[in-house]
């Protein structure tokens, strides 16, 4: 099964998870919820592995401001 996996999985997950924390940060109210984790939805299945593994710090501090300003919209790849 390990062998089957991309390569670059664990960095991904582990991006994805310093993005999620992130945009939480900026989409912090209970009623903000449904728009983050849909817009997190919508970036995991329109971004590549390979460029979840390649995300920056900056990188992900601009997808969270860019989160908080689609004021709930899907993100648009």
């Amino acid at each position: 099964i390990q062998r089957a996996l991309p390569p670059d999985l664990g960095a991904a997950v582990e991006r994805f998870g310093q993005l999620r924390a992130a945009v939480r940060r900026a989409l912090p109210h209970a009623s903000e919820a449904k728009a983050r984790m849909r817009w997190l939805a919508d970036f995991g299945r329109a971004t590549p592995w390979s460029e979840l593994a390649a995300l920056d710090d900056a990188a992900i501090e601009a997808l969270a401001q860019a989160a908080r300003t689609t004021s709930g919209d899907v993100f648009s790849a």
